[in-house]
């Protein structure tokens, strides 16, 4: 932020100095580039490897994630492992993921820091301190953020079911979705209108949709 002239929310800062800044970020798919969002992933760090240098600021976000989980780690691991490895031209790396195993993976090194951001359970909810602290995520906040992002909670409540079964390695129970009698009622009465329809004129159409649609439609 300095280097670009913007304010630096701190009482104090030292900035050292960097002669590139070389991003890793996530990009939506496109025919025009003719490869997936993974690919493009792949082909971006594959430029930071060419030119960066120990002053080059690197910026990676999410790396990893557009393929299977552990393909992801291990392609994460093995980029901070590279940088490590080469301690006089590495570079300044600023890494976001939601790979929480990752502490476990890495190494240690002087060089290698891992910091998080506070926050607090109140109430069943997820309250954000906005404050970067030293250590790790302790888990996953899915439930939590989907709650406070309006998100049913009989959704969430499954989700979680899964989440603890997943972690103590047992099977996942299937729940059995069962619908109300009434539903399957209105489900018939429009099925029957389809199949006894006429639609020998465009007025035609628009009628039977719209009796489709109260039939189909909830009483709130």
């Amino acid at each position: 932020m300095a280097h670009i002239g913007s304010y630096v929310p701190a009482e104090t800062a030292l900035i050292g100095l960097v002669d590139s800044i070389r991003t890793c970020m996530s990009i939506d798919e496109s025919i025009l580039h003719g490869l997936s969002s993974f690919a493009l992933e792949l082909q971006q760090m594959s430029q930071i490897y060419q030119g960066h240098g120990e002053r080059s600021l690197v910026i990676l976000d999410e790396f990893g994630k557009g393929t299977r989980t552990t393909n992801g780690i291990g392609l994460l691991v093995s980029t901070i492992e590279s940088f490590l490895k080469d301690s006089n031209q590495c570079p300044h790396v600023i890494l976001a993921t939601h790979f929480h195993m990752l502490h476990d993976i890495l190494p240690s090194s002087p060089l290698l820091s891992h910091q998080t951001f506070a926050s607090l359970h109140h109430h069943g909810e997820m309250v954000y301190l906005y404050q970067l602290i030293e250590g790790h995520a302790r888990g996953s906040y899915a439930g939590l953020v989907g709650l406070s992002a309006g998100v049913a909670r009989d959704v969430i409540q499954r989700q979680q079911q899964i989440l603890r079964s997943h972690s103590a390695n047992s099977s996942i129970g299937v729940r059995r979705l069962e619908r109300k009698q009434q539903d399957w009622t209105e489900v018939q009465e429009a099925v029957d209108l389809l199949l006894s329809a006429r639609l020998s004129t465009a007025d035609a159409g628009d009628g039977l949709l719209q009796r489709v649609f109260i039939c189909t439609t909830p009483d709130w």
